[in-house]
C-alpha cells in the first residue's frame, strides 16, 4: 500500500485556497448585481434588498459572505462602505 505524501503546506494555506473560488463569485456577482455601489454608506440589509429588489434573507445571507470573504465590514448588523479603498 502506498503511503501519502508529506504535506509541507499549511493547512490554514490550502483552506484559504479551497475558498478561493467562493470570493471570486462572490466579488463577481457583487459586481454584477451593482451591490458595491449601494454601500458607498451604512445600510441595513433589509434596506439594500428594498432597494435593489431583491429577496431580503437572501441578501443577508449574501452580505455575511461578502463579510466573511473580507470584501465589506458589517457593524452593529449595518453594513459600512466596501473595505479596502
Amino acid at each position: 500500500m502506498k503511503e501519502f505524501p508529506e504535506i509541507k503546506v499549511p493547512l490554514t494555506q490550502i483552506y484559504e485556497m479551497s475558498l478561493a473560488p467562493v470570493q471570486t463569485n462572490a466579488l463577481v456577482a457583487g459586481v454584477e448585481l451593482a451591490i458595491f455601489d449601494q454601500l458607498n454608506k451604512p445600510i441595513r440589509a433589509e434596506e439594500l434588498a428594498e432597494k435593489c429588489g431583491f429577496d431580503a434573507r437572501t441578501t443577508a445571507e449574501y452580505l455575511n459572505v461578502l463579510t466573511a470573504c473580507e470584501l465589506v465590514t458589517k457593524k452593529e448588523r449595518v453594513l459600512p462602505k466596501q473595505s479596502g479603498g
